[in-house]
């Protein structure tokens, strides 16, 4: 696992990202919401000023904001923005590499039109990262727009709860837990009975159960970071 900041300018504008270089799957929820089986498979996220001095070290807050949990943003598909390599470039650069390796690829103005796709410069998570309320800090490739997309039945319903959850799990455990492990814990403790994110994963747990199932969205078309940049920026399938 690695973790890296890479800062780089898009359209003028000076943004932070933060990579969690672990897993490249996303078979349950990616971003630390307990998936309706009971399981996780969170990844470590950077967090807009979470985590929590009540509880110490990479505990989760009592409470988090409204504002650092924000709805749905619907996802806008812009397929073939970006080519298969691109994709795996860029995951591999930026989510999985070196902070030179990533700025090679932002800077290279071949990718410009797939930047665009995975970072849109209006209605930021309507792209294919999904960011803080900040819009400075990457939670992670947009799972609940490729559920959205996948599951032409259940999918929307699915990502108006997913999305929120991810969100206050990034701000409760992102800023504060250093590895996976802690992580892992800290949402555990966040979704839990009387936790700040409770009433999300339990949203969640209730409205995404048929997109966690082996035959489900989830683990079929956006079941990595691959799968789900390539749903909403590259071939569409």
């Amino acid at each position: 696992m690695s973790s890296i900041r890479v800062a780089f300018s898009f359209a003028a504008l000076p943004f932070l990202i933060w990579a969690g270089g672990c897993s490249s799957s996303n078979n349950t929820t990616g971003g630390g919401v307990t998936a309706p089986d009971g399981g996780s498979d969170a990844r470590v996220v950077s967090g807009d000023a979470g985590g929590s001095a009540d509880g110490g070290a990479c505990m989760p807050p009592a409470n988090v904001p409204a504002a650092d949990a924000p709805s749905y943003m619907a996802v806008q598909q812009a397929a073939n923005s970006c080519t298969p390599s691109q994709i795996q470039a860029f995951l591999s650069g930026c989510l999985g590499g070196s902070q030179s390796s990533c700025n090679s690829w932002l800077n290279d103005s071949s990718n410009n039109k797939c930047l665009g796709c995975l970072a849109p410069q209006q209605n930021q998570n309507s792209g294919g990262l999904l960011f803080g309320p900040s819009g400075t800090d990457v939670i992670g490739t947009n799972l609940p727009g490729c559920i959205d997309l996948a599951d032409k039945s259940n999918g929307s319903m699915c990502a108006k709860a997913l999305e929120p959850a991810l969100q206050c799990d990034a701000y409760a455990c992102g800023s504060s837990c250093t590895d996976q492990a802690s992580y892992d814990a800290c949402a555990q403790t966040a979704n839990g009975s009387g936790g700040a994110c409770n009433n999300f994963a339990s949203n969640v747990k209730q409205s995404c159960a048929s997109d966690f199932v082996d035959a489900g969205a989830a683990v079929t078309m956006c079941a990595s970071d691959a799968d789900i940049l390539n749903v909403i920026c590259g071939t569409g399938q």
